[in-house]
């Protein structure tokens, strides 16, 4: 995450296009601050959140959860999410299945090699 100095909050604070008391509210709690921290962030960012989706509801836009639409989306977005983890899931298994073989492989190749240098040392003897 960036760090932002109590300046460059409220400068972003004061380029937004909210309610001047929102902004006035917003302003306050900054300067109020000792300093900037994530918990100061998430707030600022959920207020704004706040002042749009009131600004929406007030026009009527709201994410109503029984809308059939919303729910057709939401049950797409789950399946892709379930899709997503599903090939996700398939990948790392080929992926540790091949892991196994080259670490058996490794270990023959290995062990030939230390019974190689045996021999050559039984051999030089």
């Amino acid at each position: 995450m960036t760090q932002f100095t109590k300046e460059d909050l409220l400068s972003k604070i004061e380029a937004l296009d909210l309610d001047e008391s929102i902004r006035s509210e917003l302003v306050s709690e900054v300067q109020s601050a000792s300093e900037v921290t994530p918990e100061l962030i998430s707030s600022i960012k959920d207020k704004i959140q706040k002042a749009l989706d009131d600004a929406f509801a007030a026009v009527g836009v709201t994410d109503d959860e029984s809308d059939p639409m919303y729910k057709k989306k939401f049950n797409e977005m789950i399946e892709e999410i379930d899709s997503a983890e599903k090939d996700y899931n398939k990948e790392m298994t080929a992926i540790n299945k091949e892991a196994d073989k080259i670490k058996v492989t490794a270990s023959d190749q290995l062990d030939d090699l230390q019974k190689q240098a045996a021999k050559d040392k039984i051999n030089s003897i």
